[in-house]
Parts: structure tokens; sequence; C-alpha cells
């Protein structure tokens, strides 16, 4: 069932969400579109048990019907048994998955082209969110990540992006204020200028950080790896920084190393 929420604001765009088949697939169109995911009861008189899609510009098209800005969902148990796909096609987009307490099976997102900026917070316990894909598209992309349980794979694409996971940016669950990833964590670019900046965050499992040919920026702040760290710094000057993190074994590879910045990590370069 859904209801729709009154809004009163000139459309720039359309984003279509459909639920009837195996997967739940959100498509953007050509303008900068904003969207975010949310759970209901949220102090705002919508009854627990269900999911808002809420756009402050764009229209919503869900299962063939046009809403406004404003969808609400009473029972989205769709959500939480089916993968998610969405691709928020061209334009400067914005995709926040707030906060959702039940299970994502897997999700894959793609940002495309535009300076897109798309975060999940870290208001899900870990094991919410099953395995993982970000395709960043080209354009200046912010990435944050919170609280992730399946494997994690992010490519930023072409362009000056930005990879973050710090658990001061969220009220997160854990009383040590740590954010946690269960599966394992892929950051692949090849090319434009990239920043991977995580802090406070514990790694269940393998971790590889492939930067591209440009200048890039590595850090780790007081994060914890329980399996191996894989840096593999490509070409450029690529500034490489650790400040009282806790590794069980790092592994550098040494192609281009010499024209990179090394702080932190000097005992682990062949």
């Amino acid at each position: 069932m859904i209801e729709v929420l009154e809004s009163r604001q000139f459309f720039s765009g359309v984003i279509t969400v459909n639920t009837t088949g195996l997967y739940i697939v959100i498509t953007g169109d050509a303008a900068d579109n904003v969207l975010s995911i949310n759970e209901t009861d949220l102090g705002d008189g919508t009854p627990s048990g269900g999911i808002v899609l809420y756009s402050p510009q764009d229209s919503l098209r869900v299962d063939g019907v046009e809403y406004e800005h404003n969808a609400y969902f009473r029972y989205a148990s769709a959500f939480a048994t089916k993968p998610w796909k969405i691709d928020m096609g061209s334009g400067n987009d914005s995709l926040a998955i707030v906060r959702y307490e039940d299970f994502i099976p897997a999700m894959i997102v793609r940002l495309g082209d535009g300076n897109d900026r798309f975060s999940v917070d870290s208001h899900f316990y870990p094991d919410h969110i099953g395995p993982t894909a970000i395709d960043g598209g080209a354009g200046d992309d912010s990435i944050f990540i919170g609280n992730m349980g399946g494997n994690v794979s992010i490519f930023p694409g072409p362009g000056d992006d930005r990879v973050e996971m710090k658990a001061d940016r969220y009220a997160v669950q854990d009383k040590r204020r740590r954010l946690h990833v269960l599966g394992k964590l892929l950051v692949s670019d090849t090319q434009g200028k990239t920043s991977v900046d995580f802090s406070d965050v514990d790694f269940s499992r393998e971790v590889l950080i492939s930067t591209g040919n440009s200048i890039d920026h590595v850090t780790f702040s007081r994060v914890s790896f329980k399996r191996h760290l894989f840096l593999v710094p490509r070409g450029g000057t690529d500034v490489l920084t650790n400040q009282g993190s806790a590794f069980r074994q790092t592994v550098i590879f040494p192609a281009d190393i010499a024209d990179d910045i090394v702080n932190g990590f000097e005992e682990f370069i062949p």
C-alpha cells in the first residue's frame, strides 16, 4: 500500500521505482536527482514497518504510478527480501540510504556521469546489508560508507573522487564509536585523483586499495585490520598515511612506489 504525502514543489526530474520484479529497481533520469531512503516511525506520525522514499525536487513513479516528491510505503517487505539495483542516471545526483532496519540482501549502485554523492548511514547494524557494488561513473563523486555486512566493491571512476568511512560522521551503535565491515573491501580506481580516508573502522576480512595514475591520498586513522591489507599504488605521486592503525599484515606492491610519500607504512615497504 502506498500513500502520498503532501507536496508543493516544482519537480525537476523523475525517479522511477519498480518493486514487482526480481529486484527493487530505482532509476534516475538526466536531471540532478535527489533521493533518500528512510525507515518509518521517525517521530513524525508515520507507523513503523515501512519505508519512505523522499525527494525535495523530483517526482516519483512507483510501479507505473506517478506521485509527487514523497512516497510512503506502509508495508515494504519487498525491500527486505529482494536485491536492490539503483541507477541514478546522468546529472549531479544525491542518493542517501539514511536508516533502514531490515536486511538488504544485496545492492548494486551506479551513480552515473556527473558530480554525485552517495551515503549509507551507520544506523544499520553491520549484518543488515549484504554484498554491495558501487560504480561512481565519470565526475567528481563523494562516497560515504557506514557499517557494512557483505563484501563491498567501490569503483570511483574518472574524476576527483572521495571515498570515506569515518565513525565521527555518525551516531554509531558501537559503544566504542567504531564502524564495522564484516566482508572484504575493494576500492579500485584507474583515472583521476582519489582520496580514500578511513578512521575508527574495524575490518574483519581482506582490504585491497588500488589507486590510479594521478595524485591519490590514502589515509588510515585508528583502523583495525584482522586480515591482510593490500595497497597497490599505480603511477603518480601518491600519499599513503597511517596514524595509529593496527595491522595483521600489510602488503604494498612496489610498482612506482619510489615517487610516493609514505608515512607510517615504512616497515612494510619491500
